[in-house]
């Protein structure tokens, strides 16, 4: 069952980043599957494989998330809870033909993996 918690937007105001930095523009579809890196890095997690699966050559899996940084605490999960954007491409390597990544901004980051 999901919890939902209301956020007072004047004490967390959203930081985003710009769209055209991920490179989706013209894109056929776009999921979201959810949020956070421990549904795809967690030791034995099956969600790439599946998510692999299900994707059709030259289909693309796009992960934007909390960039793992000591100088960008104020916003985001603890550090503990974050990846950098090489061990996500790392992890995705065994998924997919072709993997790429690089920070958006001084919070997110992106890796893609393309099948």
């Amino acid at each position: 069952m999901l919890r939902a918690e209301k956020l007072n937007d004047e004490e967390r105001p959203p930081i985003l980043s710009e769209d055209t930095l991920v490179g989706l523009l013209g894109s056929e579809s776009i999921v979201d599957l959810g949020s956070g890196t421990g549904f795809y890095t967690a030791p034995g997690s099956k969600g790439l494989e599946r998510v692999a699966r299900a994707l059709k050559p030259g289909g693309r899996l796009v992960i934007v998330d909390w960039k793992h940084s000591h100088t960008a605490l104020e916003h985001g999960p603890p550090l503990e809870l974050r990846s950098t954007w090489r061990e996500v491409v790392e992890v995705l390597a065994p998924h997919f033909s072709t993997t790429e990544g690089h920070d958006l901004d001084r919070y997110f980051f992106v890796a893609i993996g393309v099948k």
